[in-house]
């Protein structure tokens, strides 16, 4: 057996090691072990390396505590078998998909993986993410980043699908969309966009040559409120840089401009701003495509 450390008086979690044991594997192994006091009294004996990883931290009241807590044991919750896959893609290279996660580099946190304090890597999971919702699964933001609280979420399979190391993504704002979300909200099609931006153009010139020449969808209530396209010009105090975004299906009629909303905004209303790169942009409250009109900004009129 290799050299113990020495772990007495030591505390892992709610457990104390309180004097050196041993334990012997199926194998015929012997690793180093530690008879531990629990903080509620119990005796334990556990491996040195699961004390020190994290991997036990108590003599198993804590789970229990817990678990009772939140209502029946934590491996009969879907979300342990979205944890426990979490970690073998990370980590098991025996499990299918290894290469896109593990093999890559990706990670669970240490706080995710180990614990917390008196809380395993599950509970803290948990804490962090909450009870999944029905028909959702864990999410990265960034498909190149770890998992981690800062970066993942619960997502519905469609986001998932349009959110892979493969998706080409816009930064709306300062924040990394995926690119058929900003076609859908500009209302461009998404596949002429793609190809312009495959091809060497940026987003932003992509979407106004698009625009311009007329590429909308026959539908533009098809909006997603989430994501607004903000430019230097628009003014704060209206828009809040937020709130505005560029459209393709404004119409131009004698008794104004007609919005994606059904929105008659006349010509001579002090809504009713130039735009300074000659495409339409409208302003609604909350940026949601039903609502009330803030500002719209318009190129020169047709009439």
């Amino acid at each position: 057996m290799a050299k113990v450390i020495d772990l007495t008086g030591r505390k892992f979690g709610k457990l104390t090691a309180y004097s050196f044991a041993h334990v012997e594997l199926s194998s015929g192994r012997q690793m180093a072990a530690w008879l531990c006091i629990c903080d509620c009294g119990n005796k334990k004996i556990v491996q040195g390396h699961h004390l020190r990883g994290g991997k036990t931290r108590s003599c198993g009241c804590a789970s229990h505590d817990w678990a009772k807590k939140e209502g029946g044991s934590r491996k009969e919750w879907p979300e342990y078998l979205v944890y426990r896959a979490m970690i073998n893609r990370c980590e098991n290279k025996n499990v299918r998909g290894y290469k896109h996660y593990g093999g890559r580099g990706i990670k669970v946190c240490r706080k995710w993986r180990h614990g917390d304090g008196r809380l395993s890597g599950f509970e803290c999971f948990i804490a962090d993410m909450g009870r999944r919702p029905k028909g959702l699964t864990i999410e990265r933001n960034d498909p190149n980043g770890n998992y981690e609280p800062e970066n993942c979420r619960w997502a519905t399979p469609e986001e998932q699908r349009v959110n892979t190391r493969r998706s080409i993504h816009a930064y709306v704002g300062g924040v990394r969309v995926p690119l058929i979300k900003y076609a859908k909200r500009t209302g461009i099609r998404y596949e002429k966009l793609r190809s312009r931006v495959r091809k060497g153009m940026t987003v932003g010139s992509a979407a106004r040559l698009l625009l311009r020449a007329g590429a909308m969808v026959v539908a533009t209530s098809v909006f997603t409120p989430d994501i607004a396209v903000a430019h230097d010009w628009y003014p704060f105090a209206c828009c809040s840089n937020f709130d505005c975004r560029a459209v393709g299906a404004v119409k131009e009629r004698p008794e104004g401009y007609v919005v994606p909303s059904g929105e008659v905004v006349p010509m001579t209303d002090k809504r009713v701003r130039h735009s300074p790169d000659g495409l339409f942009h409208w302003c609604t409250v909350a940026g949601k495509d039903d609502g009330k009109t803030i500002c719209l900004f318009v190129p020169p009129r047709a009439f």
